[in-house]
């Protein structure tokens, strides 16, 4: 919901905070956060730039429309949240990709819930289709192999959290017929026919 621009705001303020409290070890942390947060929006921006001049040399018209999409896209969420489902699932597989070039990661939680507000948008504004929406998140999951997500759970309010997007990963997955790892947070009040 911030982007990573609102990410880089926010580790900012926190670091000037410690630096007036005279808290050297905390202001020294934050500022290696800063730097990683900075380099990422550097490595997303080059993606938009790269997109673009591939789009601007390409001479098929569905191509150089694919392409200018891409460049729009990483030229947004540089800095800005995702506006769309296909931002939204691009964001995430930055910051997993990321998360990568300095470790495995530890999970990276419920994927559904990370997206049904942008899924529910686009789906709204006709922008994307179930095929779509299951596509681009095989293509995350064929990219980033081994990860783990997983789906449904409880929401705020001890409700079940399984929704619409919920399904929609779950079939993504099954497309691929790969070795991520997904899980699926079980209760008593699962929706029996997700479950």
């Amino acid at each position: 919901a911030q982007g990573w621009g609102g990410i880089l705001e926010r580790i900012e303020r926190s670091r000037r905070k410690y630096l007036d409290l005279d808290n050297p070890a905390k202001a020294s942390y934050l500022n290696g956060l800063k730097m990683i947060c900075e380099a990422t929006i550097r490595f997303v921006r080059r993606h938009a730039e790269r997109a673009a001049e591939l789009a601007a040399a390409e001479a098929d018209p569905a191509r150089k429309a694919e392409l200018l999409r891409i460049a729009d896209c990483c030229g947004h969420i540089a800095e800005r949240p995702p506006r769309t489902y296909y931002e939204g699932v691009q964001w995430i597989h930055f910051a997993v990709l990321l998360d990568r070039v300095v470790g495995h990661g530890n999970g990276y939680g419920r994927l559904d819930l990370y997206l049904i507000d942008l899924y529910r948008k686009s789906r709204a504004a006709g922008e994307l289709s179930d095929g779509e929406a299951r596509e681009y998140l095989s293509e995350v999951f064929l990219k980033l192999r081994g990860q783990f997500f997983c789906l449904g759970g409880r929401d705020a309010a001890l409700r079940d959290a399984t929704n619409e997007m919920s399904y929609v990963v779950l079939e993504a997955y099954d497309l691929i017929g790969d070795y991520n790892n997904l899980g699926v947070m079980w209760h008593p009040d699962i929706d029996p026919g997700f479950y």
